[in-house]
């Protein structure tokens, strides 16, 4: 047999059938609750629960940033002048102020 056959058959002896007026005892009830349990998400729900989710990054964040800071300030100047930069910057601010060139 067709398979192209057998498809209409089987369509044109569904479409015969009236469809049913029963419906399954407190289907709509079960429906309408299961709508109302799944409720409107709250969006300051949203947020804190985003927050909450990004404290462990930021305190691994904050620690290793901290872990670095203090590895850097407590290892000892190597040039043998620790107010090297702060006497360059000045020289810098007065000799542009000493330069005469003004607008």
């Amino acid at each position: 047999m067709n398979p192209e056959d057998l498809r209409k058959s089987l369509i044109a002896a569904v479409r015969g059938q009236p469809p049913s007026d029963r419906v399954p005892v407190a289907f709509e009830q079960r429906v309408m609750t299961r709508i109302r349990s799944a409720g409107v998400p709250d969006p300051i729900e949203f947020w804190a629960a985003g927050l909450w989710r990004a404290v462990l990054p930021s305190v691994v964040l904050l620690g290793v940033a901290s872990f670095l800071h203090f590895q850097i300030s407590i290892t000892p100047d190597l040039s043998g002048d620790s107010n090297s930069t702060s006497d360059e910057l000045e020289l810098v601010m007065l000799d542009t102020l000493d330069s005469g060139d003004s607008w």
